[in-house]
């Protein structure tokens, strides 16, 4: 009989609504969540499109996401990740090669979809970060947290425009440059 706490897709589709996610700004932690508020009203009102994929996280969700990170990319030995209370999963198959590729399956397209290695200590776990996707098109007016217009002419028009970062910082919403997506309390 196979074990059905192998680790692998199917183990991620029958486990994952265990472990939710937030996308929503409402479920961030209280000072942070107002900063965020204020910046995505400045934001909105400027013309740019806002839309939000991940808020806080699950403590549980974090370590699955990071461990199959971890065993996909060879970091850690199936073997050898430790367990937590709440999370019934086997990361090992038996088969380091069979190991390996369930772990794959999960941070896969059809799995996490992650393209970079998740923390354990994320701010998002703290409710202190965001993940979201900021565009626009031509110039960009938008007013900092003091109420000055800030012209944003250059590119890219996106949450990875620098002189954005510089507008989000007043607000107490601080990008990390390594991680598209990512804004946080202190930029981690």
């Amino acid at each position: 009989m196979a074990d059905k706490n192998l680790s692998g897709l199917a183990w991620f589709k029958a486990n994952q609504s265990k472990y939710p996610n937030s996308n929503k700004i409402s479920a961030l932690a209280s000072g942070f969540k107002t900063s965020v508020q204020a910046f995505e009203k400045a934001l909105k009102a400027a013309g740019a499109t806002i839309i939000v994929s991940s808020t806080k996280r699950n403590k549980s969700r974090a370590y699955i996401m990071r461990y199959a990170w971890d065993v996909a990319n060879k970091k850690t030995a199936p073997d050898k990740v430790p367990k937590i209370t709440g999370v019934d999963i086997n990361w090992d198959h038996g088969d380091a090669a069979k190991s390996i590729k369930a772990a794959k399956e999960m941070i896969g397209s059809s799995g996490f979809n992650i393209a970079y290695k998740p923390s354990l200590t994320s701010r998002h776990i703290e409710g202190k970060a965001i993940d979201w996707t900021i565009k626009w098109n031509k110039e960009l007016k938008i007013k900092d947290k003091k109420g000055k217009e800030v012209v944003i002419k250059s590119s890219p028009k996106s949450g990875q425009n620098k002189e954005l970062h510089a507008v989000g910082k007043t607000y107490g919403v601080v990008k990390l440059a390594s991680d598209p997506p990512h804004w946080s309390t202190d930029g981690r």
